[in-house]
C-alpha cells in the first residue's frame, strides 16, 4: 500500500514539472521579438529598393512622354518644377508651377507621376533626404529629369535645379 502511495506521489510530481517557468517563457518571447525586429529591418530595406525601382521606371515614362511631346510640338515644355509642389501632386495642367502638366494636357500621360516616397525636399547634404522628381528646361530644346534614391547615399551624377541627383535623364540638344 505504501508503495502504491509513493508511486502516486511520484506521478503527481512529474505532472507538476511539465509546465514552463516564467523565465523560460520570457526568454522565448525575447528571442521572438529579436527575430521580428530583424525581419522588419530587412523589409524596410526591400521597400526602399522597390521605391527606387519605381522612381527609375517613372522617370523613363516621363522621358518617353517628353520625347513624344517634342515630336508633336518641336519643343519640350519650358520651365522647372519639383514633384513636391501642390500643382504637380494635384495633376494640374501646364503652368509655370507645373510645366510637365503639358504632357497631361496633350493626352500623352493621364497623370504625371510623383515620387513614391515622402515626396519632399528635405535634403541635409547632397544626394540625401530629398525625395522628389525634378524637371528643368530653359529653352524648350533640352531638358533634365532627376531624383535621389533612398537605398543609396552619395555618388551624385548630376546637379541642376534644386540640387544634386543620382538618377539623371537628359534629352534634346546640349
Amino acid at each position: 500500500m505504501l508503495r502504491k502511495k509513493l508511486n502516486c506521489l511520484n506521478l503527481m510530481a512529474k505532472h507538476k514539472n511539465k509546465g514552463f517557468t516564467l523565465i523560460e517563457l520570457l526568454v522565448v518571447i525575447a528571442i521572438i521579438g529579436l527575430l521580428a525586429s530583424i525581419v522588419l529591418v530587412s523589409l524596410n530595406s526591400a521597400r526602399k529598393k522597390g521605391r527606387d525601382a519605381k522612381r527609375a521606371a517613372e522617370l523613363k515614362q516621363i522621358q518617353t512622354a517628353l520625347e513624344m511631346y517634342y515630336d508633336n510640338y518641336n519643343a519640350y515644355p519650358v520651365g522647372s518644377a519639383g514633384s513636391d509642389r501642390g500643382c504637380w501632386i494635384n495633376n494640374e495642367g501646364y503652368s509655370s508651377c507645373h510645366p510637365l502638366g503639358a504632357l497631361k494636357d496633350s493626352g500623352l500621360m493621364a497623370r504625371v507621376p510623383y515620387d513614391p516616397g515622402t515626396n519632399t525636399y528635405t535634403a541635409t547634404s547632397p544626394c540625401e533626404g530629398a525625395q522628389f522628381y525634378s524637371y528643368w528646361s530653359d529653352n524648350g530644346q533640352r531638358y533634365m529629369l532627376g531624383t535621389v534614391q533612398e537605398s543609396k547615399t552619395g555618388s551624385c551624377l548630376c546637379n541642376f535645379g534644386w540640387g544634386q541627383y543620382q538618377i539623371c535623364l537628359w534629352g534634346g540638344s546640349w
